[in-house]
């Protein structure tokens, strides 16, 4: 049962544009109990060396992702990561901003948000509705600390994939 509530969980924080209505109900007490994989590939609210490539999210060719710019995750813990997740930028420690094809190494850990409006609150209260998402998950991504490839090499060895 926690495996199958942890599937769907992480069926509907990655694809986002599920209702929930449509799937298996569970209370939120319920992921208290549960390891939740995120985008990283990693347990949520553990913190990892990331290495990331920031990338013009135009590719998408989605209207919402033109002239976006995000982290491709290139590796976690040292260990390349085959599928190319891509993570809103966050705003940096350092407070600089990032060119297109920067490779950042930093010490970081992912958590998630939800967004999105009930369609039904604006039939409730009489508004007209607008184009909206429903209840969804996004990944956050949280900067500790800028390191060097040498600083993420030793702590990806020391870690593995552990807190440090």
């Amino acid at each position: 049962m926690t495996r199958t509530l942890l599937t769907l969980f992480v069926v509907l924080m990655v694809s986002g544009a599920r209702s929930l209505a449509d799937e298996k109900a569970f209370s939120v007490g319920d992921l208290n109990h549960m390891k939740v994989i995120g985008e990283l590939g990693v347990p949520l609210q553990t913190v990892h060396s990331v290495e990331c490539r920031v990338v013009d999210m135009s590719f998408t060719r989605a209207k919402a992702d033109d002239g976006r710019i995000a982290f491709q995750i290139v590796s976690v813990d040292g260990k390349s990561r085959e599928e190319k997740h891509s993570i809103d930028i966050p705003h940096s420690p350092e407070g600089q901003k990032p060119k297109i094809g920067q490779v950042h190494h930093y010490l970081a850990y992912e958590t998630v948000a939800t967004g999105g409006y009930p369609t039904e609150a604006f039939e409730k209260i009489g508004e007209p509705s607008f184009a909206t998402q429903g209840l969804h998950f996004r990944s956050k991504f949280v900067l500790l600390k800028t390191l060097t490839a040498q600083q993420a090499e030793q702590v990806s060895g020391r870690n593995g994939g552990q807190r440090p």
